[in-house]
């Protein structure tokens, strides 16, 4: 029997395995989800209203790489122990979603309910490494470099270290010239694990060790870039 759930007021009635912070994140892979669908059904009217063939071509490339998108996005929810399902018809042109009206709560009731945001959303770790597998199967790359970068960022976070696909590409296509020198995955461990001692000028921390650079978003702890350098940029400020 369905009932309303008022916080601190009445019992949740839940199964005995209902683990609200996985329905959390599972909600957030649904999100991504849902924005994929959207894009797949732009993209297909943008390929029904193409009046060229090089237009006609742009769209369903496009196309492609949303589902390819897609892909990634259930197979790591997979991976992870999420439940995110691929559903064709909601990616179809015709898709109708039906209206649903929202249940109002009595005004003796919503009152007492604190609606106040409290504290600032943030992203939890699964749905940006969710939106990290994404962004590399939606890429123009080789199924071999995609399960290279694949297998490169579940390494990593294996050591807790949540990489982003820029950061993925950086250390998996390192470029060699004047002054440059290949880094290790261990190199990376061990500047990312010491304290920041320099900050980018747009407030990102950077841990550079042993001339191997790692920059961290502050809030959420990613690594947006790995890079050798022979010494320090003068960008930087020291901490």
């Amino acid at each position: 029997m369905k009932r309303i759930y008022i916080p601190d007021k009445t019992v949740p009635n839940n199964p005995p395995n209902y683990d609200p912070k996985k329905v959390a994140v599972n909600y957030e892979l649904e999100q991504i989800q849902r924005r994929l669908e959207r894009e797949i059904r732009n993209k297909k009217r943008v390929l029904e209203m193409s009046l060229t063939d090089e237009e006609r071509a742009k769209a369903q490339a496009s196309i492609r790489d949303k589902q390819a998108q897609l892909r990634g996005l259930v197979k790591f929810a997979d991976k992870n122990g999420f439940k995110v399902y691929r559903q064709n018809w909601k990616e179809q042109i015709d898709f109708e979603k039906q209206p649903t009206v929202p249940y109002k709560l009595p005004d003796e009731i919503a009152k007492k309910i604190d609606v106040t945001l409290k504290t600032e959303y943030n992203k939890s770790d699964v749905a940006r490494g969710a939106e990290t597998i994404v962004k590399i199967n939606g890429k123009q790359y080789s199924k071999e470099y995609v399960e290279k970068l694949t297998e490169t960022y579940y390494k990593f976070k294996d050591e807790g270290v949540q990489m982003g696909d820029h950061a993925l590409n950086r250390f998996i296509g390192q470029k060699q010239g004047r002054d440059k020198k290949p880094f290790t995955f261990d190199d990376v461990l061990y500047s990312y694990r010491q304290p920041a001692n320099y900050t980018q000028p747009d407030g990102r921390e950077i841990h550079y060790y042993n001339n191997v650079m790692v920059v961290l978003d502050p809030k959420t702890s990613e690594v947006i870039t790995v890079n050798y350098y022979k010494e320090a940029m003068k960008s930087w400020k020291k901490l």
